[in-house]
């Protein structure tokens, strides 16, 4: 009676396996996609608004345009994978409010700790960078790195809290 179970307990515990096996995939698509769609319509949003931005700032401040994302993309490879250790993290010990406190305040130090050494590279870096890239005064590449370091900055921000637990 205890330790050997009835057929239809097998039964049971086999349609719950397979119950449960449905729910998580499921789960894993609609996580996927909700993961996909904001990821993928950047993207797109990105492609079709090139042309109508390059048309109203003409090929020169479209250049600086696109200088200014691509310095905040390489930038924000500089978080270390924080954002993306974060949320596994939080999501494993999601029952324990402490310790999810404990991780964001790791990545909110972090980010402090990026925009401490950001922030003034870019204030101070604009004269080089300027001098090296050429077409571009001083006080514009300065607003350009400063543009981009509060892009990263905000970018880091962003999903930092994406990973709070709700």
């Amino acid at each position: 009676q205890g330790a050997v179970p009835r057929c239809h307990d097998r039964e049971s515990l086999a349609a719950m396996t397979v119950s449960n096996r449905s729910d998580n995939a499921a789960s894993l698509v609609r996580n996927s996609v909700a993961l996909a769609v904001p990821k993928f319509s950047g993207y797109l949003f990105s492609f079709l608004s090139a042309p109508v931005v390059l048309a109203g700032l003409g090929l020169r401040q479209f250049g600086i345009w696109a200088l200014t994302g691509a310095l905040a993309q390489y930038g924000s490879l500089l978080d270390l994978g924080v954002g993306s250790s974060l949320a596994r993290y939080i999501a494993a010990h999601h029952d324990d409010r402490r310790l999810c406190g404990e991780y964001l305040a790791i990545g909110w130090i972090s980010l402090a700790v990026i925009a401490a050494v950001f922030g003034p590279a870019a204030v101070f870096g604009a004269p080089l960078l300027s001098h090296a890239l050429g077409g571009i005064s001083t006080p514009n590449m300065r607003i350009v790195l400063c543009a981009s370091a509060s892009l990263m900055c905000l970018s880091m921000a962003t999903s930092i809290i994406a990973a709070w637990p709700i």
